[in-house]
C-alpha cells in the first residue's frame, strides 16, 4: 500500500502523516487513503485560520476505514471558530463520531467563546466523552441560558466522561478571573464523571450567601471526581462567616493539586480548597487528597487563615483514603527579611510529624490507606527518624482499620537517599496489620494536555 507520495505503509505498525488541506485544490476527505492513523490538516480561509489535529483510531488494520476513525479534534484558535463549526456542519459524519475535543487559545487573548457558541457544539457532537478547554475567554456565560436568545438547549445531551478547565477566564472581567456562575453554566452544559479544574482565580468564592444563587451550587455536582489545580481567590473572608451546606450526593474523589511555587506562600490557594470542600461536603466522598505545604508565611500550629482551616469536612464524609501532599520550599523562595524573621522557628524547630498528628484529628477515623507524598525531591530531607516513629504510632492509634501506609518519592533519587531511614522508623509495620509501602513515580504536568 501507498499513502500517494510512493512511500509503502506497514500494515503492522502505526504512520504519522500530515496532509496540508487548504481551501484552493483541497483533497477530499474521502480520497484520503484509509490506511492513515494520524492525519493533522490546516483549515484555513481569507481571514481566519484554525489549525485541526485529527487522530485516527483504530483497534486493527482492517477497520481503518470510513469517519469513525476521526475520534479526537485538537483546534488551536487564531481568530474565531466560526471555520470550525463550518467544518462541522460541512462534515456531519465525521462530527458525529468525534469522541474527544481540545479546544486551545493560540494567540489573542481577547476572542471570546460564547455560551451559544458552546451550545452549539454541545449540539454538533453528541458523542462527545472528552472536551478540554485550555486559556479560552468565556463571554456571557455567568448569567445563564436566558441571557441568550441564540441558546440551543442541551439538557439531552449525554454525561462526558471528562471535563478539563485550564486557564480559562472571563472575557470582560477587569480581572482575568473565573465567575462562579461561569464554571457552573458549564458544568451544566457538559455534565461529566470527572471534573478537573487547573490554574484558575475565581472571583466568587468569597461570596457564598445562605440564599439560592449560582455560588451555591457546588454541593449540586453530579461528578464522581473533582480535581483541583492551583485555583485561587481574588479576596478572602473568614470561614466562620459561610454556613454549612449539604453534601454533594454523587462525589466520590476530590483531588487538590497546587502547583507548588512562590505563589503558594501567602496560603490562599489553600483557602480556596478549603471553602471548597466546605461547600461540596462530599457524604459519599471516599478518596480525598489535600496538599500540606510548608513554608515561612503559614504555619499550621498557629492556625493561620489558609492553613490551619484547610479541613473542613462534612460530619458524614467518611474517606477510605486519604493523600497528604507535602511541599517544603527551599529557603530562596522567599524574601530575605522573611527568611531572617522565620529562620530556626519554622522548618527547622516544627517536626514534619508534629504538623501531620495535628490533623489527625480532623480526618475520619474510618481510613484505611494513608498516603503521604512528597512534590519534590528536597523535602524528604527533613523527615527524620523520630518523625516516621511518631506518625506511625499516631496513624495507629487514629485510624483502627488502617491497612496501608504510602510514602511515595518524586524521583529514584531521594528514594534511594531515605528508603532506609523510612522503614527503620517503622517498627511497628511487621507487628501489627499497618503495610508500609514505599515507592517513588514521576511527577507530571497536568497542565500540558
Amino acid at each position: 500500500m501507498s499513502d500517494g507520495s510512493g512511500k509503502r505503509l506497514d500494515p503492522a505498525g502505526s504512520q504519522d502523516i500530515n496532509i496540508a488541506l487548504t481551501q484552493n485544490g483541497q483533497r477530499g476527505l474521502d480520497a484520503l487513503p484509509h490506511e492513515l492513523i494520524n492525519l493533522v490538516f490546516a483549515y484555513t480561509s481569507y481571514h481566519k485560520a484554525t489549525i485541526v489535529a485529527c487522530t485516527l483510531v483504530s483497534r486493527s488494520w482492517r477497520a481503518l476505514s470510513a469517519p469513525h476513525l476521526f475520534s479526537s479534534l485538537t483546534v488551536v484558535r487564531r481568530a474565531s471558530f466560526a471555520d470550525f463549526e463550518e467544518f462541522l456542519d460541512e462534515h456531519p459524519h465525521i462530527a458525529g463520531c468525534i469522541r474527544q475535543l481540545d479546544l486551545k487559545h493560540a494567540v489573542s487573548p481577547r476572542v471570546a467563546m460564547t455560551y451559544a457558541a458552546l451550545a452549539r457544539l454541545s449540539k454538533k457532537l453528541p458523542g462527545l466523552q472528552v472536551l478540554r478547554l485550555r486559556r479560552l475567554w468565556l463571554l456571557d456565560l455567568d448569567s445563564g441560558p436566558s441571557s441568550n436568545s441564540t441558546t440551543i438547549s442541551t439538557t439531552s445531551r449525554s454525561r462526558l466522561k471528562s471535563l478539563v478547565l485550564n486557564e480559562c477566564f472571563t472575557h470582560n472581567n477587569a480581572l482575568p478571573s473565573l465567575a462562579m456562575g461561569t464554571l457552573h453554566s458549564i458544568f451544566d452544559m457538559f455534565p461529566a464523571d470527572s471534573i478537573s479544574l487547573r490554574y484558575l482565580t475565581v472571583a466568587a468564592i468569597p461570596k457564598l450567601s445562605p440564599g439560592p444563587g449560582p455560588q451555591n451550587q457546588w454541593n449540586q455536582l453530579e461528578t464522581h471526581t473533582l480535581t483541583v489545580q492551583h485555583v485561587h481567590a481574588q479576596y478572602l473572608l473568614p470561614t466562620d462567616a459561610l454556613p454549612a451546606r449539604p453534601a454533594a450526593q454523587c462525589l466520590h474523589s476530590f483531588q487538590a493539586r497546587p502547583t507548588p511555587g512562590p505563589h503558594m506562600q501567602n496560603g490562599e490557594p489553600l483557602y480556596v480548597l478549603s471553602e471548597l470542600l466546605r461547600c461540596i461536603g462530599g457524604e459519599r466522598l471516599r478518596y480525598l487528597e489535600i496538599p500540606l505545604i510548608m513554608g515561612p508565611q503559614l504555619c499550621p500550629l498557629e492556625n493561620k487563615p489558609g492553613y490551619g482551616c484547610v479541613l473542613h469536612l462534612n460530619a458524614r464524609c467518611n474517606p477510605e483514603s486519604f493523600t497528604f501532599q507535602l511541599h517544603v520550599p527551599l529557603p530562596r523562595t522567599f524574601s530575605e527579611p522573611t527568611i531572617r524573621r522565620t529562620e530556626g522557628h519554622y522548618i527547622r524547630d516544627v517536626p514534619l510529624s508534629a504538623v501531620m498528628v495535628a490533623y489527625l484529628p480532623r480526618l475520619p477515623s474510618t481510613i484505611r490507606t494513608y498516603t503521604l507524598r512528597f512534590l519534590d525531591a528536597h523535602s524528604p530531607a527533613h523527615l527524620e527518624k523520630t518523625d516516621l516513629e511518631r506518625l506511625d504510632g499516631a496513624l495507629l492509634e487514629r485510624f483502627p482499620s488502617l491497612a496501608t501506609l504510602r510514602v511515595v518519592f518524586p524521583d529514584t533519587a531521594s528514594l534511594r537517599q531515605y528508603t532506609q531511614a523510612v522503614i527503620r522508623g517503622m517498627p511497628k509495620c511487621g507487628q501489627q496489620r499497618l503495610v508500609s509501602i514505599v515507592e517513588w513515580t514521576e511527577m507530571q504536568d497536568l497542565a500540558d494536555w
